[in-house]
């Protein structure tokens, strides 16, 4: 957490931190072992760092991206098939007749693919005070 670009604190999640309201901060998430930040969930910004002007208390979740990406696919198959049949008979000494019949296939194939990555989550709780130190 930075204030006029100098370092407040620093530290591992869940972590609570006490600030003034109506001040700018900016706070910095970095990943954790393997796994680098991806996103923070209120906004869905994939920068690490963001500036707060707390008014009231809040919590902050910057989601980490562990692992391997997982991958559904779904498919989906349909088919439509009409038929149309012709007979024709003529009346005469001797019967003829003719018959005709005629199919048509209509094939559909949706395929669904949906991928979502690994992920955990980590926790930033901002509780505010007045420039006295009261809490709001």
């Amino acid at each position: 957490m930075f204030l006029n670009g100098k370092k407040l604190a620093r530290g591992y999640t869940p972590a609570t931190y006490t600030l003034n309201n109506g001040v700018t901060y900016i706070v910095e998430v970095d990943g954790y072992g393997s796994c680098p930040f991806d996103y923070w969930l209120d906004t869905g910004s994939t920068n690490n760092q963001r500036s707060i002007t707390p008014t009231s208390d809040t919590s902050l979740t910057a989601v980490l991206n562990c692992g391997t990406p997982i991958t559904t696919s779904t498919t989906s198959t349909t088919t439509a098939t009409t038929t149309f049949t012709t007979t024709i008979s003529t009346s005469t000494s001797t019967t003829t007749t003719a018959s005709s019949t005629t199919s048509s296939s209509t094939t559909t194939t949706v395929t669904t693919t949906t991928t979502s990555s690994g992920g955990g989550t980590s926790q930033l709780t901002v509780n505010t005070q007045d420039t006295n130190g009261a809490p709001l």
